[in-house]
């Protein structure tokens, strides 16, 4: 089966927020791979997790702007909601979307992407990821702040052929892209690039190459993670 999204994503958030608790996305069953982006526009803190999740990516602009990636594969039994805490009110948001197949289960993550792109552009870059074996699904999934109107993303044209599988945002404002691909061969893959429909200056995007059935590897998990985790994953205020 080819990896694909499983329904819809689900968005959640508030301007004055303590928590962000986005929905389960739609018909998730178990051995699927779930990825949640939270973001939060000041007062950025360290965030709580729900149980069951793992941190995977974690960027900080200046001391107002903070986006973390995490991950998890669903169990036989998922609740309805999944809760990110911070110590302190401000503008949070959570998207947490859904795949399925042509993955490890055991062993997902090959890398994640988390490098800085700051230019005011109508670019949301993610930085290239090294991946291990042919066949391994990648996802993209960033976020712009601060549009004053609504901004629509088109799909990355290279390297190959991807799909979108998310474009939403509010008046809060947070606006959300969100995409995947399935590469041929080993190797880098150079930067993954979405156009936004207006320049944005406040923006950050991850790329995430998951480890195929077939080629997963053998290194374990809390030893790959050094491959692409940030140091200020848990430890860092801003």
């Amino acid at each position: 089966m080819a990896f694909a999204i499983v329904g819809s994503g689900t968005y959640a958030g508030g301007s004055w927020a303590t928590s962000v608790a986005p929905a389960k996305p739609e018909g998730v069953a178990a051995n699927d791979i779930l990825f949640a982006l939270l973001t939060r526009d000041g007062n950025i803190g360290d965030v709580t997790a729900p149980e069951g999740w793992t941190a995977i990516g974690d960027y900080t602009k200046g001391t107002a702007d903070r986006w973390w990636l995490y991950y998890k594969v669903a169990g036989g039994s998922e609740g309805a909601t999944y809760t990110w805490q911070w110590a302190n009110p401000q503008k949070s948001m959570g998207l947490v979307v859904a795949y399925r197949d042509a993955f490890s289960t055991a062993d997902p993550i090959d890398a994640v992407g988390n490098g800085e792109y700051v230019t005011s552009d109508t670019t949301l870059r993610a930085t290239t990821v090294t991946v291990s074996a042919a066949d391994s699904p990648l996802v993209m999934v960033g976020a712009a702040f601060y549009a004053t109107a609504p901004v629509t993303f088109t799909t990355p044209a290279s390297p190959g052929t991807w799909t979108e599988d998310y474009d939403t945002g509010n008046a809060t404002p947070d606006w959300w892209g969100c995409f995947h691909h399935t590469v041929i061969g080993a190797g880098a893959t150079g930067s993954v690039d979405a156009t936004m429909d207006s320049s944005q200056t406040t923006k950050h995007a991850f790329l995430v190459a998951l480890n195929p059935p077939s080629g997963a590897t053998t290194t374990p998990l809390h030893l790959l993670r050094t491959k692409f985790i940030p140091a200020q994953i848990g430890g860092r205020n801003g």
